[in-house]
């Protein structure tokens, strides 16, 4: 089966007609008139060529036709290896490969050292590569892969025969350096995707079962594959697109306590993330609970802007599932909306409505009016269009109001002024007013003041006497701050200095507030060999 091929090609091959390396823009039309080319079998594939390869696996095929036309070969001991990953140099001599035969009906390439050259050489002047890989022995991703399959075909080879609308591959904008290559081959129908959506999966390496059935269907016009990408969904594929991006947050105070909950959402694979300002504003620390259970903590606030009600943060991962932002702009009052958060701790929970008002003006902000039930959790989620994207973050209710619900519009993000990132306790310093320790007031939290989270923390029953230590190396601020400004404060809240003594590694500085009946020793000490400052409460 498939011993000849017809494949289309232009007569008169011209280097200009391939792409610019550094970016897989849109193909011009061939000048010349398209001829139709048979591509000859150089070799026969028999039953059970590979012990690895069943015929009843859903790449036999693939793996017959590359086969056959010398596109792939096994890696010896009698098998194929279809789970195997790709590398860039297999990725080249493939792509080098193809390119040949679809321009010059052959492929003759020269046995070297290392094997490789040659085909890295022709791809490097067809323009399949713009320079030569440094490590040729890494791992291809499907992304480049993409990249290289289109810049390898004629443009007479990559006619649409599926409907594909723009913004309609979940994971891949045209945007996207990758993107015009991506989208030109699903419509081609040499890619498809990973799921129902249409996934594309960019930075996952290339299986070789993979690598055949592109290659197949790269040269072979009736192994294309037929299907259509509206990019539109209905509110279950929303929520099962969606839900995955969604996390619960829960923010604590800087002993670790629980003092609220809210919602989230990634927008990149290694946990850049997007939720309310007002969600994470009075957090010491925060953690995030993903779809699929597993807890993380937010490690440091990347942006964040008070009068927008937007906060990015990063959290301590990756491989999450981002989802992709879309514009308010767009919406329509009575068009279809939906949300997804944490309503009172309820995880996951989905709700639909449509959008009511537009620029809805309140506090001098302009906010989107829509219907799909919220409740206290829900802030900091994401609002979606039918296209799943993120049109707004859920962030209030109208209290006596009957699904009055308003949205920060999602055109805000990218209006957030990006920076290294700094933790949540550090943020609180610089934001919040004077914190104090909880059940101790007017104890001032040392942690919140200097942005210094806490090492440890000791009680004493028989003193009533409870300690907070923390590591020297993790305080962020000079001493005029770290003490000379801590001390201040506690004169301000009207304690006053009584006595000094040495500690064990140090010393410390007794004060007293009369007026609470409280006292208060500040200094230094070594805690399990590290060298602390330690705040006790008596």
């Amino acid at each position: 089966m498939f011993k000849r091929l017809a494949v289309f090609f232009v007569a008169a091959v011209a280097a200009a007609a391939l792409i610019p390396p550094a970016r897989a823009a849109a193909k011009t039309e061939e000048t010349a008139a398209p001829e139709a080319f048979e591509i000859v079998s150089v070799r026969a594939y028999t039953t059970g060529q590979f012990q690895d390869v069943s015929y009843t696996d859903w790449y036999a095929m693939s793996v017959q036709i590359a086969y056959e036309f010398a596109l792939m070969d096994g890696r010896g001991g009698g098998r194929f290896a279809p789970d195997g990953v790709m590398s860039v140099a297999e990725a080249a001599k493939v792509a080098s490969i193809l390119s040949s035969l679809t321009r010059t009906g052959k492929a003759d390439f020269p046995a070297a050292d290392p094997w490789y050259k040659p085909y890295i050489d022709y791809a490097v002047e067809s323009g399949i590569f713009s320079a030569a890989p440094q490590q040729p022995g890494l791992a291809v991703t499907r992304a480049a892969f993409a990249e290289m399959i289109y810049r390898a075909l004629p443009a007479s080879c990559l006619a649409p025969v599926n409907t594909v609308a723009d913004g309609a591959i979940p994971d891949v904008s045209l945007d996207d350096a990758y993107g015009p290559a991506v989208y030109a081959l699903y419509r081609a129908g040499v890619f498809t995707g990973r799921d129902e959506f249409g996934r594309f999966d960019p930075h996952a390496p290339l299986r070789r079962a993979e690598a055949a059935a592109v290659l197949s269907r790269a040269a072979s016009g009736q192994a294309r594959v037929r299907f259509t990408l509206s990019g539109v969904y209905t509110a279950e594929q929303i929520y099962k697109l969606c839900a995955p991006s969604v996390f619960y947050l829960e923010r604590y105070n800087s002993e670790g306590a629980l003092i609220g909950f809210g919602s989230g959402f990634f927008i990149s694979e290694d946990g850049m993330a997007v939720t309310n300002y007002h969600v994470i504003q009075s957090a010491a620390s925060a953690s995030v609970t993903t779809h699929d259970g597993r807890v993380y903590m937010i490690t440091s606030v990347l942006g964040y802007d008070e009068d927008l009600n937007i906060a990015i943060v990063k959290v301590g991962g990756n491989g999450f599932t981002p989802l992709r932002i879309g514009s308010s702009k767009d919406l329509a009052v009575g068009e279809t909306v939906y949300a997804i958060g944490n309503p009172l701790s309820l995880r996951g929970t989905f709700s639909s409505g449509t959008v009511t008002a537009q620029n809805v003006e309140l506090e001098g902000q302009k906010l989107i009016q829509f219907s799909a039930p919220i409740s206290v959790g829900s802030g900091g989620g994401p609002l979606l269009n039918s296209r799943g994207e993120v049109v707004g973050l859920t962030a209030m209710m109208i209290d006596g109001g009957q699904n009055l619900n308003l949205a920060v519009p999602a055109d805000g993000i990218a209006e957030v002024e990006l920076t290294e990132g700094v933790p949540l306790i550090v943020l609180l310093s610089k934001t919040a007013g004077v914190s104090f320790y909880s059940y101790l007031f007017p104890a001032p939290d040392y942690g919140v003041f200097t942005g210094t989270p806490i090492y440890s923390t000791t009680y004493d029953p028989v003193l009533g006497a409870k300690t907070f230590f923390y590591n020297i190396a993790d305080i962020p601020v000079p001493d005029d701050i770290a003490v000379d400004g801590y001390i201040g404060l506690l004169l301000s809240l009207g304690f006053t200095e009584t006595r000094t003594y040495t500690t064990e590694k140090g010393g410390a500085t007794v004060y007293v507030n009369d007026a609470y009946n409280m006292e208060l020793h500040f200094g230094v000490d070594e805690l399990d060999g590290v060298a602390c400052r330690f705040v006790s409460v008596y």
